[in-house]
């Protein structure tokens, strides 16, 4: 069978659809010199891919598209740090109406250093036991801390459905952060 492979020239996509790709991407990450940046590696991976591009499987703007969620990916990925992790959303009140919360590591004195980084590798495993979909929600939410709503656009699912999960990410970190924290020495 065989596939239709149309010649497209670069310049005249990027002149047709830059300005909407910019769109979507700046709606997406929120930030206009971000977006731009993103944009610009959209075409530039849309020219090194543009020999594989066929028209009965898809249109150029869904390509497009497909190419510029996939950067927004990308970046969020390479850009995660391990040690930046908000836990002030995992305080809770425990049987005697004491708050029990979880403090970031940049709180914790010099001495503590090393035990703070041994506990963000648990912190790390913690995450790498989740489920692939809960994983990133969780890494956008404490690492990145993003809001539910730009989860909800970069991930493409309902925003009811990223409150969920990252309820569900919280009662699973406080019931493994109890045990470690207290391991650890960390108060």
């Amino acid at each position: 069978m065989e596939t239709n492979k149309t010649s497209l020239n670069i310049t005249d996509v990027y002149n047709k659809y830059y300005s909407e790709i910019l769109y979507l991407v700046t709606m997406k990450v929120r930030k206009v010199e971000l977006a731009e940046d993103l944009t610009s590696d959209v075409f530039i991976r849309a020219y090194n891919h543009l020999a594989s591009f066929d028209s009965n499987k898809c249109t150029i703007k869904s390509w497009l598209i497909a190419i510029s969620n996939n950067a927004i990916i990308d970046y969020y990925r390479l850009s995660q740090t391990k040690t930046n992790i908000n836990f002030s959303d995992l305080a809770k009140v425990n049987s005697e109406n004491e708050v029990i919360s979880f403090d970031s590591v940049s709180d914790y004195k010099t001495d503590n250093l090393i035990n703070a980084k041994e506990f963000n590798h648990k912190i790390d495993a913690i995450f790498n036991s989740m489920k692939p979909n809960y994983q990133k929600v969780a890494e956008l939410y404490f690492k990145k801390d993003m809001s539910y709503n730009d989860i909800a656009a970069i991930c493409e699912i309902p925003l009811g459905s990223v409150k969920g999960m990252i309820n569900r990410c919280k009662v699973l970190l406080q019931s493994n952060l109890q045990a470690e924290k207290a391991e650890y020495g960390i108060k």
